[in-house]
C-alpha cells in the first residue's frame, strides 16, 4: 500500500512506499486530513519512498502549510536521495522540507 496511516499515542504517521502519484493523490489527501484532524504531532516517513510525482507533492506541501496554521508539529522522515533531487529539480525543494 502506496499510503499507510498509523495513530499513536503522542503522534499520527504517514507513511509513503513505492510511487505515490495522482493515483494514490486522493487517498494522500485523506490520510493527511485524518492526521491533522486526529492532533498531536504529525511525522511523514518518506523511507520506502520511490517516487513522488507533483499531485501528491501538493498534497505534502498543504500538509506542511495547515499544519503551521494550527501550529502543530510536523516532521519528515527519511527523504530518499532520489526523491529530494526530484524536488530540487523541480523546484518544490523549497516548499518541502
Amino acid at each position: 500500500m502506496p499510503v499507510e496511516v498509523v495513530e499513536g499515542e503522542r503522534e499520527c504517521s504517514v507513511t509513503l512506499a513505492g510511487v505515490v502519484d495522482i493515483f494514490e493523490a486522493g487517498t494522500l489527501q485523506a490520510s493527511a486530513v485524518a492526521a491533522l484532524e486526529r492532533g498531536g504531532n504529525i511525522v511523514v516517513r518518506l523511507h520506502q519512498l520511490d517516487r513522488c510525482d507533483a499531485a501528491a507533492a501538493q498534497v505534502l506541501i498543504a500538509l506542511k502549510r495547515a499544519a503551521r496554521a494550527e501550529e502543530r508539529p510536523l516532521r519528515f522522515e527519511g527523504i530518499p536521495p532520489a526523491v529530494a533531487a526530484d524536488w530540487k529539480v523541480t523546484g518544490l525543494a523549497g516548499h518541502l522540507p
